[in-house]
């Protein structure tokens, strides 16, 4: 079974998102990727933190999260 692999953008960059598409092809992995708010719980109130750990619990191999509150991140880093 092929390991979880999430790209999260929450921030739209054409560039970044196809670098990490083009370099995981390159390696043969398949990772899903959400790209911004619309048909995620974010949509409906979901806190970004929680939805950054409901995707942690998964035990993704890789993660991977673009957006543009970088302090958000740090605050749940600073948590852990």
């Amino acid at each position: 079974m092929d390991s979880l692999r999430p790209c999260c953008f929450f921030e739209p960059s054409t560039r970044t998102r196809f670098s990490f598409e083009t370099a995981c092809a390159r390696l043969g992995l398949h990772p899903l990727v959400l790209s911004g708010v619309e048909g995620t719980s974010l949509s409906k109130g979901e806190s970004f933190e929680d939805t950054i750990l409901n995707i942690q619990a998964m035990n993704p191999e890789i993660f991977i999260i673009r957006c543009g509150d970088n302090s958000a991140l740090r605050d749940m880093a600073e948590k852990k």
